[in-house]
C-alpha cells in the first residue's frame, strides 16, 4: 500500500458510504427510540 492510494480506494476498502455534503462516512450507532416514518 503506498503513499499513492487515493481516497475512493480506501473508501472502498473500508466500506465507506459517500456523505451528502462530502467526504465519507460509516455509520457506527442507529438510535433504535427514533422512528422514521
Amino acid at each position: 500500500m503506498g503513499c499513492s492510494m487515493r481516497a475512493s480506494r480506501i473508501a472502498a476498502l473500508l466500506n465507506l458510504q459517500p456523505h451528502p455534503e462530502g467526504g465519507y462516512y460509516k455509520e457506527t450507532l442507529r438510535d433504535s427510540s427514533i422512528h422514521l416514518n
